[in-house]
């Protein structure tokens, strides 16, 4: 299929599709238009290449869009982890899927920023259950 072609109302449905192709997901991870690179993001049957694709996009809201991908790798969401945009961290911080040990990267990122640690991502850090308890403790002594 060549995706060159395409007008953008296929390429949305081509990405928003989860029979496409997984290398022309890997296609359409680059493509220019941002809601073609976030469906890419929450299909399915993105592949990992393709979500490593959106993970190192120059666009903060694309990097968002790597964490919603049903295959996002913990390698992905702990690079994640350390974005310079606060809002990237705050998402994964958010999703209750992340594991102990991505959550762990971001607060650690946040720790290493005092004082200009994002307060916002530390509260949904700290709400979010699969934070172990210590790391609740150093949050709470940190930020009280």
């Amino acid at each position: 299929m060549d995706i060159t072609t395409m007008t953008e109302e296929q390429l949305l449905a081509l990405a928003g599709d989860y029979k496409t192709n997984p290398q022309d997901l890997v296609q359409l991870a680059t493509n220019n238009n941002s809601q073609v690179r976030a469906l890419v993001g929450i299909n399915p049957t993105t592949p990992i290449e393709g979500l490593w694709l959106l993970a190192r996009n120059d666009y903060w809201g694309t990097r968002c869009d790597a964490t919603k991908g049903a295959n996002v790798t913990e390698d992905i969401l702990k690079e994640l982890a350390k974005d310079p945009e606060s809002i990237v961290r705050e998402a994964i911080a958010y999703h209750k899927s992340s594991s102990d040990a991505v959550l762990l990267s971001i607060l650690k990122y946040e720790r290493e920023r005092i004082p200009n640690a994002d307060p916002y991502v530390v509260r949904v850090l700290y709400k979010n259950p699969n934070l172990p308890a210590f790391a609740k403790s150093i949050i709470e002594g940190l930020w009280s």
